[in-house]
């Protein structure tokens, strides 16, 4: 996974996103036993600090006005929202296409992006 996020062009997130949701349709058994009560309670918090790494530095060279406590808010913001997403495909049973879900948090994406160019 940490290596997926490594690769987030955060401008435009699609084709990333498919091979992670696809790897997560693979693995549905182990990703749903994850997420649930019964799960890993740090599994999220650990992807979100892996994409926080990763993406912050590009997020600060992609937005460079913002403050640096306006970028944790909008990291956070921006994760939080995109992990709930995926909670609920997952929860779902992941009945729709990892290409349709990928270009609907693309579109979140683009759209909360062209507010802060």
């Amino acid at each position: 996974m940490q290596s997926l996020i490594e690769k987030v062009d955060i401008e435009n997130i699609t084709e990333t996103l498919v091979v992670i949701l696809d790897a997560i349709k693979q693995n549905a058994d182990s990703y749903t036993l994850l997420i649930s009560e019964n799960g890993d309670p740090s599994f999220l918090d650990r992807v979100i600090m892996d994409s926080y790494k990763t993406q912050n530095p590009k997020m600060k060279e992609l937005l460079p006005t913002l403050t640096v406590v306006n970028h944790d808010w909008f990291f956070n913001f921006i994760t939080h929202g995109y992990t709930s997403i995926l909670i609920f495909w997952i929860n779902n049973g992941m009945k729709e296409d990892s290409l349709e879900v990928a270009q609907f948090i693309n579109k979140l994406n683009t759209t909360i992006l062209k507010d802060f160019h």
